[in-house]
């Protein structure tokens, strides 16, 4: 018997990149996908390969149209990133999501405005649903 491959339900740099075309397509080619990676050659495939394991970790599911499959995603962009912000506050900030707000202030990635915009968002009620439109809660 063989052994089942365990997938993470996060993804890899490659696998992120991949589901950012689909996720702008709405659906896509194989062929879709490497024209877009345009500033990387990767072998057709490569990005097949990455999509069918996109398509077993549940991102992505296909339908076939000739001799070609058709992606489309399986889970949105928001909900993905709230799935991977989860794990890394679980993981990497001690389940302290206060610490990650420590560390992003004190990051080189935010400008003025930046801070301005999280200010204003911090300012509106707390309602889950205001910044989870994506969830049923």
């Amino acid at each position: 018997m063989g052994r089942k491959k365990k997938t993470s339900d996060l993804l890899t740099d490659l696998e992120i990149k991949i589901m950012t075309i689909i996720w702008a397509l709405r659906s896509a080619t194989v062929a879709d996908v490497r024209q877009r990676l345009n500033t990387e050659s990767f072998a057709y495939t490569t990005v097949s390969t990455v999509m069918r394991v996109l398509e077993q970790k549940g991102m992505l599911s296909s339908v076939k149209n000739g001799k070609t499959h058709i992606y489309v995603p399986e889970i949105n962009r928001d909900e993905y990133e709230l799935k991977a912000l989860d794990h890394l506050i679980q993981t990497l900030f001690r389940e302290d999501p206060s610490h990650l707000m420590q560390v992003l202030l004190k990051s080189s990635f935010l400008r003025q405005a930046d801070l301005d915009e999280m200010r204003a968002f911090l300012s509106e009620p707390l309602s889950r649903k205001s910044f989870l439109p994506s969830m049923d809660l």
